[in-house]
């Protein structure tokens, strides 16, 4: 009961942060502008853009999270891990809690047996992969762009310190073992939701960030298939560049799924590249080919999502091999998990 007491009153802050920065944005142009760019556009390619995004969207995270699973041990079906994307997707765009995606993990802990910290670590080796790719293709507009030394130089050591983190074990083991002197409890679940970090092959670790590098440039791509659509001429370095920090600036969480933070960072950053009206309507069209239609395709799926989570859960020992149960003795959590 404290809990949705705390819930409400932020759902309802959120919501009200999103209203006034899209009404801020929207503000800001000629409605009747923005509606003849839409009437003017070019449908077929508007079409495409859409089959483009929410095939993207359907296949390559999808795949990001099958191969990360199968790595930690865990063969889920593709089916599954789809059903459970799309059934979490209209929960993460309306429901005013950080880290969404713990829908995703909740769902395999009950159903299919993945102890809980694991299934959250899956997640969050998800969101730093991600975090890899943004940074990376950051890199690759401003080199592409030409930008001075002191530009590059924030963003490659970022990727640096972000690929050093991935690739070394000792640096992983090290944080591991400065969380477990504060806590040896914290330090073990550290420990658990790491697993992607400390336990994967390097050759794995690389194949996932190719996938990832998949999965960030299918939303550059469709922001690129946004704009030409509604005959946006943006310079793909600006693209490139700037679409990374666009996507940046949606996970923070102080808005409803970056409801009005997208549309606003989109607004300021490509300013001059086209007129205010041409930028709002791409903007517009952007969150709703890669945010708003996966939220609706999810809704077929929401109550029967809502009802799987909802069962008796399958005990974890059922899911973990021998292996894993050696590895790590702590997670054989009970069916209340």
């Amino acid at each position: 009961m404290n809990d949705k007491r705390r819930v409400w009153p932020r759902a309802l802050l959120l919501l009200c942060v999103s209203a006034g920065l899209l009404s801020y944005v929207l503000s800001r142009v000629d409605l009747s502008q923005v509606g003849q760019i839409f009437a003017n556009a070019n449908w077929p390619l508007a079409a495409a853009t859409i089959v483009f995004s929410l095939s993207a969207f359907t296949l390559l995270p999808t795949y990001r999270w099958k191969s990360t699973l199968v790595a930690m041990g865990f063969n889920i079906s593709f089916t599954q891990l789809l059903f459970a994307r799309f059934g979490s997707q209209p929960l993460k765009f309306s429901l005013p809690v950080k880290g969404g995606e713990a829908f995703r993990a909740l769902y395999i802990r009950r159903r299919h047996g993945v102890p809980i910290a694991l299934a959250g670590g899956s997640i969050v080796f998800d969101m730093f992969l991600v975090a890899v790719g943004q940074l990376t293709f950051l890199c690759i507009g401003i080199a592409v762009k030409g930008g001075e030394l002191s530009h590059v130089l924030l963003p490659t050591v970022a990727v640096f310190i972000v690929g050093l983190t991935l690739t070394s074990k000792a640096i992983q083991r090290l944080m591991v073992s400065f969380t477990k002197r504060i806590s040896t409890r914290i330090g073990d679940k550290v420990e658990q939701v790491a697993h992607g970090f400390l336990q994967f092959p390097l050759g794995v670790k690389f194949r996932l960030t190719a996938i990832s590098y998949a999965v960030e440039f299918s939303e550059i791509f469709s922001m690129y298939l946004c704009c030409k659509s509604l005959g946006l001429d943006i310079p793909i370095w600006a693209i490139l560049t700037y679409m990374p920090i666009v996507m940046g600036f949606t996970l923070i969480p102080v808005t409803i799924s970056g409801l009005g933070t997208r549309e606003l960072a989109i607004f300021l950053l490509f300013q001059g590249m086209a007129s205010a009206e041409q930028l709002a309507s791409a903007a517009l069209m952007f969150t709703f080919v890669e945010f708003i239609l996966p939220a609706l395709v999810g809704c077929a799926v929401l109550s029967p999502f809502l009802n799987a989570l909802s069962r008796e859960p399958v005990p974890v020992t059922e899911s973990l091999s021998l292996e894993q149960k050696a590895r790590f003795p702590h997670m054989e959590e009970g069916p209340s998990s």
